[in-house]
């Protein structure tokens, strides 16, 4: 039997030139926000806020790059800056009262640092994702370190710190916190999402993820223990990842190092004899705090599931590497993730309504999805001189997914409640290359400042499918047993082996330009595809049906535009591509067109509180074009626009008081088909909204306790495309209690409060997922370090 080819960690020659820049690079900035440029003074009026918001400003005004690390200033206060003032003490009347340094650089660049024997000390700090509600950035979007407030797009950051206090055990639950996003259980593979309308799959693996800004397939089954923050990318990402991302993506941002000593150890017991002991620990190597490593690990089983099944395991370990000084920072790791994800219950419906729920487990004990991740990665930032930054990042996975499960097919009588029953038993194998390279270049022109990336990414990825083809029996769905059930293929020889190869390749331009308040981001990317060759070989049979391998190529343009109106107030407006290649015979004789997405977006971004506190509102219209359907009569394929989405999404998250904490999102989304206006979008509800907030008591004697209450709900949707029942809406209501201590602290938490009979995404009749009932979960939490 073929099997994939043994050097499965063989590095393609773009890495090899990767690691080539590692070896030769000079040593990288903390952060630039500005071009340098000549002394220049400047009319301020500018109130007392975050630091980091007036040295931007400075740096704006005056034309003079000004140089920071984000973690020496969060949470620190600018006072009032008002008059005209020259840029050196524009900033020095900015840091007065926050106890750091300024110095003067070669090229007049001001850097502003912690003052630590006299000298710069630049090291690796904890993410301002660890400990808020909210996130000021993210390197991501442009490729360029800017505050969110300058990004024109609508981004939503879920950071690890709302990921702990929701007691959230998967990154696809997590997702209920960001506006745009709708998540689909399959019961042919792991969970995938949509954004704005869109959902990008394909052979059963996510093409809208990326895990530290590169693609990564799988990068959703990470465990939550080692996630820093997820970033949802809304609008195509073509700039980002290249193909299949026509709606939108998810970057998950995993845990880095840092320089400051910390140890945490977490057990966790709930529901389901759900068990959970997780450690992070790291710190400082050398005396100097410039190299430092982290270790994350988790272990998790429960004796049981919502639907009767086996319970779910989760072994993680993640251990990272890191030097980082004033002008370098590398960072080196591997992970280790395997995981079991209990089948899920499920309802049907037949007679335009859903039927009640069978009381039973539909299949055997152990039916589920097995998954196993490995992953080794680098990410290196080098500042040389100073004007340009050299950056590089790269990632290795490999990864199975163990398919075994029951699948529902067609109910053969429902006045019998008689459902046609196949074992569904896959074994998937794929592994991936991919990485992002690229060189940033700060310098004016005139009156604008530009910072510029460009670069090349790329993608290599091989898939292996084996499929064991078992019986077919109808099952009654209220009075079966689990040995009414077809029984599994024998693993012993596959039915059939599908085998396929991806590889994508993208060169770009990005350019953000000032000039004053105004900010353009001006992008472009050429991507090639390929997918194949590909085979497919059939039990018995000693020839394989082999296809060729295909191309496509794409041009994809895109641009926004940010206006401050005030240090606390921006509006934008954006247009961006995304593009999915298309392969096979086209009715009018021609090649096969690239079904495309076009997304234009108006919306306004406010920071409020001192900076604590960050508002998104987004307007939206992405249609697609070229959307492949298969004519039977003819064998062939038409291109036709499918689908219109128009939208309007609210995100807020930060702190709202001293101790009160708030992420929220509302999404208003209808979709029509634009060639078909009888078609429905099943599983994707009109409204859609979500609260989670917590209070951390001030005084008295409830000083040290806290509460948390949540509330996710959506309308109704329809539940096929025929729209032959409606999926109904509903609400969750999740509640928290804490109790804090210097060292530790203990959390007492439940979903669904009032044990709401709620459904999830659905898109036919014979697999409707009911999310969980009322569960409960307690948490300790020590830092022993």
């Amino acid at each position: 039997m073929p099997s994939l080819p043994s050097h499965r960690f063989a590095v393609p020659v773009s890495l090899l030139c990767a690691a080539l820049c590692l070896a030769t690079a000079l040593p990288v900035h903390s952060q630039s926000d500005a071009v340098p440029g000549a002394e220049a003074a400047g009319d301020y009026a500018l109130p007392a806020g975050p630091l980091s918001s007036a040295l931007r400003e400075i740096a704006r005004v005056s034309g003079r790059a000004v140089r920071f690390d984000d973690a020496d200033v969060r949470g620190r206060q600018a006072p009032t800056l008002q008059g005209r003032l020259a840029a050196v003490e524009a900033v020095q009347r900015a840091i007065s009262q926050s106890g750091l340094s300024m110095r003067s650089a070669a090229g007049g660049e001001l850097v502003v640092f912690v003052p630590w024997l006299d000298a710069v000390r630049a090291v690796a700090r904890r993410d301002q994702a660890e400990t808020e509600f909210k996130a000021d950035r993210s390197d991501t979007t442009s490729r360029s370190g800017n505050s969110l407030m300058d990004t024109p797009a609508a981004v939503t950051v879920i950071t690890s710190k709302v990921l702990e206090t929701q007691q959230a055990t998967s990154i696809t639950e997590a997702l209920a916190n960001a506006s745009g996003v709708v998540v689909q259980q399959n019961l042919q593979g792991t969970p995938s999402f949509s954004v704005r309308g869109y959902g990008d799959t394909y052979n059963n693996l996510s093409t809208n993820v990326m895990s530290n800004g590169i693609n990564d397939p799988d990068g959703t089954s990470t465990s939550v223990y080692g996630v820093e923050r997820i970033e949802v990318l809304k609008g195509p990402q073509a700039i980002l990842i290249g193909a299949r991302t026509l709606g939108g993506a998810v970057n998950i941002v995993t845990k880095k190092p840092q320089a400051e000593t910390a140890g945490q150890v977490s057990l966790q017991y709930g529901s389901h004899n759900d068990r959970t002991v997780a450690a992070d620990v790291g710190g400082a190597l050398n005396k100097d705090d410039r190299l430092s490593a982290r270790v994350i690990g988790a272990w998790t089983g429960a004796g049981g599931s919502e639907g009767d099944y086996d319970g779910r395991r989760d072994r993680f370990v993640m251990p990272q590497i890191r030097w980082k000084d004033e002008n370098t920072d590398l960072l080196v790791g591997a992970s280790y993730d395997k995981q079991r994800n209990p089948a899920n219950r499920y309802g049907f419906a037949w007679d335009g309504r859903i039927q009640p729920l069978p009381g039973r487990r539909l299949g055997r004990a152990n039916d589920g999805i097995d998954t196993k991740n490995r992953r080794l990665f680098y990410s290196f930032e080098q500042r040389i001189g100073e004007h340009f930054t050299l950056v590089s990042s790269a990632e290795r996975a490999l990864g199975t997914v163990d398919l075994h499960l029951q699948s529902p097919l067609v109910v053969l009588s429902p006045a019998a409640a008689l459902a046609l029953y196949s074992p569904l038993s896959n074994l998937t194998d794929f592994n991936s290359t991919s990485g992002d390279h690229y060189l940033r270049s700060e310098f004016a022109t005139g009156l604008l400042q530009h910072t510029l990336s460009t670069g090349l990414s790329h993608y290599q990825g091989t898939q292996q499918i084996d499929a064991y083809q078992g019986g077919m029996a109808p099952v009654s769905l209220y009075t079966a047993s689990a040995d009414d059930f077809p029984a599994m293929a024998s693993r012993a020889v596959p039915s059939d082996i599908y085998r396929i190869g991806y590889k994508q390749f993208g060169v770009y331009a990005q350019d953000l330009i000032g000039w004053k308040d105004t900010t353009l981001l001006l992008s472009v990317r050429r991507s090639r595809y390929e997918e194949g060759p590909s085979s497919t070989t059939i039990a018995g049979n000693a020839n394989a049906a082999v296809s060729a391998k295909q191309t496509s190529d794409k041009t994809l343009p895109g641009v926004g535009l940010v206006q401050r109106l005030a240090p606390w107030a921006s509006v934008y407006a954006s247009y961006t591509q995304g593009f999915s290649p298309s392969f096979g015979n086209a009715c009018d004789g021609g090649a096969p067109k690239p079904r495309s997405s076009e997304n234009r977006e108006i919306g306004a971004k406010f920071d409020l509180a001192d900076g604590r506190l960050g508002i998104t509102t987004a307007g939206f219209e992405i249609k697609d074009k070229n959307a492949a359907e298969y004519n039977i009569a003819l064998r062939c394929y038409t291109f036709v626009p499918s689908q219109v989405t128009k939208g309007f999404e609210l995100d807020l998250q930060g702190r709202l008081a001293p101790g009160w904490n708030t992420i929220f999102n509302y999404t208003y989304s209808k979709t029509d088909n634009p060639s078909n206006p009888a078609r429905y979008f099943p599983g994707k509800p009109r409204n859609s909204a979500s609260l989670w907030s917590t209070y951390d008591f001030q005084d008295g004697v409830l000083a040290r306790w806290g509460l948390g209450l949540g509330v996710t709900a959506r309308s109704d949707s329809p539940g096929t495309n025929s729209n032959s029942y409606r999926l109904p809406g509903g609400a969750s209501v999740d509640t928290r209690v804490y109790y804090r201590q210097d060292r530790w602290r203990l959390t007492l938490g439940v979903k669904n409060v009032f044990d709401r009979l709620l459904y999830g995404a659905a898109t036919t009749e014979t697999y409707i997922p009911v999310l969980d009932g009322r569960t409960f979960m307690a948490t300790w939490q020590w830092n022993v370090l």
